[in-house]
C-alpha cells in the first residue's frame, strides 16, 4: 500500500510504494493527488464499464514510466490498459486528445521478455494499436505509450523518458 508524505516547508511531497519513490515538487497546477476520479487535466468516466480515467503530466510535469506506474497505484489505479477498440475509441477521444496533447504513457510493457507485451495489472493482452513498424525496441524501447499526433497509434519507448500519463481505475 502506498504511503503519502509531504516535507514541510520545502514544497516536496510524494508517494512511497514497495521499493519505488515518486516525488514531485508542488507548484500551482502541478499533480494535485487527489483521489479518483479527479486529480487529472482531464478526468472521464466510461459508462461501459465504469472506470475513471485520468491525464496527469500536463504543465511538463513528466514522469518517467516506473514513476508514472508507482504515481498510478498511489492515485487509486494502474497506467491505463486498453483491451478493445471501444476502449481505445473512448480513451483517446475523451482523455488522450483533450487539452494538452503529448506523447503519452500507458500501461504495456515488454520488460520481462523481449517482444512478449504484458498490461501493467495483468490484464490479457489481446487489443493492439501500433503504429506502422512498432514496438521495433529501437535502442532498447520496452514501453509503450500514445503517440502524439498519430490518431491514436501506440509507439514502444525508452522507459525512462519522462512523458504525460493515463491512469485508470476501476
Amino acid at each position: 500500500s502506498a504511503i503519502y508524505a509531504e516535507q514541510a516547508g520545502s514544497g516536496y511531497a510524494g508517494y512511497f510504494s514497495g521499493d519505488v519513490r515518486v516525488s514531485k515538487k508542488i507548484t500551482a497546477n502541478a499533480f494535485s493527488y487527489d483521489r479518483p476520479c479527479t486529480g487529472g487535466s482531464v478526468n472521464a468516466v466510461w459508462d461501459e464499464n465504469g472506470h475513471c480515467y485520468s491525464k496527469f503530466g500536463a504543465n511538463n510535469s513528466y514522469l518517467n514510466w516506473p514513476d508514472s506506474v508507482a504515481f498510478c497505484s498511489a492515485w487509486g489505479g494502474h497506467l491505463v490498459t486498453i483491451t478493445s477498440q471501444d476502449e481505445q475509441d473512448f480513451v483517446y477521444n475523451n482523455v488522450f486528445n483533450v487539452g494538452t496533447k503529448a506523447n503519452t504513457w500507458i500501461g504495456g510493457h515488454d520488460l520481462g521478455i523481449e517482444g512478449d507485451w504484458n498490461w501493467i495489472n495483468r490484464e490479457t493482452w489481446s487489443y493492439t494499436n501500433w503504429d506502422a513498424g512498432e514496438p521495433n525496441d529501437k535502442g532498447g524501447e520496452d514501453c509503450a505509450h500514445f503517440l502524439n499526433g498519430r490518431e491514436g497509434k501506440w509507439n514502444d519507448a525508452y522507459c525512462g523518458s519522462g512523458l504525460m500519463f493515463i491512469c485508470e481505475s476501476e
